[in-house]
């Protein structure tokens, strides 16, 4: 890519010395936007994702072994990578990543344990296990809970 450009922006109330915001980042050809690579970086979550574009991918894993650059980022955690042929896909990720909310949960080890293995036994995440199961209980509890919070929900 011989006019690449990096364009990012982010909120990150903390500062450089303690981020608790977001950045993004993207790789284009300021000629043909082209987009080579993507990355949103959650420091709250502690987060990385990376979109590469499948037409780069030989080159990136070149550039990275050559440099010897691991999977983590500069705080620490994992970089998540995505190989992508067009812009929808990177943009529907992105709206997947953003629309996600989050809770903590307090749960024993023992309780644990037994939702890992529920979820092992189906094949599924933990996460993708409790989000079935809080759906399937909400349903059998209140069947038209959806019809009560279809005002806060963003479509």
């Amino acid at each position: 890519m011989e006019n690449a450009i990096v364009w990012n922006f982010g909120h990150d109330r903390g500062g450089w010395t303690n981020k608790d915001g977001y950045e993004v980042y993207a790789n284009v050809d300021f000629h043909t936007h082209e987009t080579y690579q993507v990355d949103i970086i959650d420091y709250l979550l502690n987060t990385h994702k990376r979109w590469i574009n499948k037409n780069y991918s030989v080159q990136y894993n070149k550039n990275a072994f050559e440099r010897q650059l691991a999977d983590i980022n500069s705080y620490g955690f994992p970089i998540m990578k995505k190989y992508f042929s067009s812009a929808e896909e990177v943009l529907h990720d992105v709206e997947c990543l953003v629309s996600e909310e989050s809770m903590t949960l307090e749960l024993s080890d023992t309780e644990l344990a037994l939702i890992a293995r529920a979820a092992h036994n189906e094949n599924v995440t933990i996460n993708e296990f409790i989000n079935k199961v809080l759906v399937q209980k909400l349903n059998e509890i209140t069947p038209d809970w959806r019809n009560n919070i279809s005002g806060f929900i963003r479509s």
